[in-house]
Formats: C-alpha cells, structure tokens, sequence
C-alpha cells in the first residue's frame, strides 16, 4: 500500500445511536516508512455531546463506495449521517495571505473537493453548531481544525489531495553573478519535467527564470533588491504548484524597560521605563 486516505469526521450526539454530521475531511497520502496505517475507526472523545472519528481507508474510491449512500457506520454504536451529494473542486496554493480559504497544509499545495448537501444548511443549524464554542475550541486545539474561523466548512466533506513539493530560496544581496539560488524537493518524484517559472520582483522590476523541475539547485542573476517570489509548476498545462511571499527586509522592535523602582507621589504609582529601538535590515 503506496497510499492510504485518511479519514476524519466531527460529530453530535442525535441521539443513542445516531450522530449528526458537523464536518468531516479525507486526505490521500503517499506513505513513507515513517507513517503509521489505522485500519480502524478510532474514536476521541470531545465531551459528552462531541465525537472525532477517523481512520485510514485504501483509497478516496473505497471511502466513496461506502460513503455514497450518505450514512457511515462507524462502529454498532456510532451511525453518522454524511453529505455524499453535490461537489465543488478547487486548487489551493501556499498563498498565506488568503485568511478566508481553508488549508489543512501548512507548506502544501493542494487540489480539492467538497461534497455538500443538495440544499443550504439552515442559518440556524450553523448558528447552533457555533454555539458550542468550548467544544469547537477543543477540536481546533487538539486537532487544528477552527470551524469557528470557518464555518462554511460546517456541514461539508472536503477531499485532499497534496502536492508533496517544497522549495528553498535563497538570495545574497551582493551585486554578484547567480546571487539567487532555487531548490525544490519532489519528494515522490511524482511531478519530474513539470515547467517551472520562478519571477522575482519589486515595483519597477522583475526577473523570470525558467526551467523543468529537478531535485537540483538551480542559480540565476537578480540585478535589483527583490521584494517577492512568485513561483507556478505546471504539468500537462495543469498548475500543480503555486506560491508568492514576500521578503521581510526590516525588523523593528521596540521596547520598555523597567528602569528602576516606582515613584510613589501621595496616591499616586509612576514607574520608571527606559525605551530602546532595535532594528533589523535596513528596509532598502
């Protein structure tokens, strides 16, 4: 087994045996021999009302054929309900400026779907749902998922799919030839002879660099002091990769100190601070 899909679903007691949906994810992911496989459905246990359950199918497809006629057992005790209806599909870049789309990946792109309920959740299930603001809390605490930052996630089933590519920049300041250097790591070489273009830029210009994705280091000449890297992979016309960030030139911190003991005057307290700047880069 090369992959599993890793399933996970919140739920809320309906009743004895049955649990309401509230969200729910799967993800493909390629094993190295550092990953575990659950074959199981484990529960955990949020409070009295809450449930996360997750385990590790074959592939999206035997998820799919089991999930298809919107109900999951999970074990004799536990049946949850799932929306097994209407998709949508998307690509999800490393784009960190994007506060109001959800990635379940901190350094990944991802391609995505989602299946949703035929019809709208009601306003009033989803504000029910945020009402339980401790449990919601627990779930994002333990497992990192905020439904309250992003509650139109409630009530779907998204399907991820990663791109398992990482890249390292580099870029010294001196007027040099190949003072910018690119790496990527494709770690299951899934993506070699993908077309790479790599733009570093500010205001007035840009530098573009081109070639097909390696595991090699990659140099070229920047002739300005660069604010951004904007970088896009493509394979079979298809964008697999994208990523923009911007460099942090300059770091300015300022602090007070505590200087000596308070002043007292009559009923009055005054303390006593020192400021001092500290500053990093010089912002050019």
């Amino acid at each position: 087994m090369n992959k599993i899909f890793r399933v996970f679903l919140v739920c809320r007691k309906h009743n004895k045996n049955e649990y309401d949906f509230i969200y729910g994810h799967g993800i493909e992911w390629e094993l190295t021999g550092l990953d575990y496989i659950n074959r199981e459905w484990k529960t955990h246990k949020i409070n009295s009302m809450f449930k996360v359950c997750f385990r590790d199918y074959e592939s999206s497809s035997e998820f799919i054929a089991e999930a298809g006629n919107g109900y999951i057992h999970i074990d004799k005790k536990i049946i949850t309900s799932i929306p097994a209806h209407e998709t949508e599909e998307f690509f999800l870049d490393k784009d960190f400026s994007k506060e109001y789309e959800f990635n379940p990946f901190i350094s990944l792109c991802a391609d995505a779907k989602y299946w949703l309920h035929p019809e709208e959740p009601e306003l009033k299930d989803i504000e029910e749902a945020l009402l339980h603001v401790s449990s919601l809390g627990k779930i994002k605490e333990r497992f990192n998922i905020d439904l309250k930052r992003y509650p139109y996630l409630l009530f779907t089933f998204g399907f991820y799919f990663p791109v398992r590519i990482e890249e390292s920049f580099d870029y010294h300041r001196e007027k040099v030839k190949n003072n910018c250097s690119i790496q990527f790591n494709d770690f299951f070489e899934n993506y070699q002879g993908s077309e790479v273009v790599v733009i570093v830029g500010n205001d007035d210009k840009y530098k573009r660099e081109c070639f097909l994705l390696d595991n090699e280091k990659h140099w070229f000449t920047c002739h300005f002091d660069p604010d951004y890297i904007d970088i896009t992979i493509t394979r079979n016309g298809r964008v697999v990769y994208k990523n923009k960030s911007f460099f942090v030139k300059k770091v300015h911190v300022q602090m007070d100190i505590q200087a000596g003991p308070d002043i007292i005057s009559g009923d009055k307290r005054v303390k006593r601070y020192l400021r001092d700047d500290i500053i990093v880069g010089d912002g050019k």
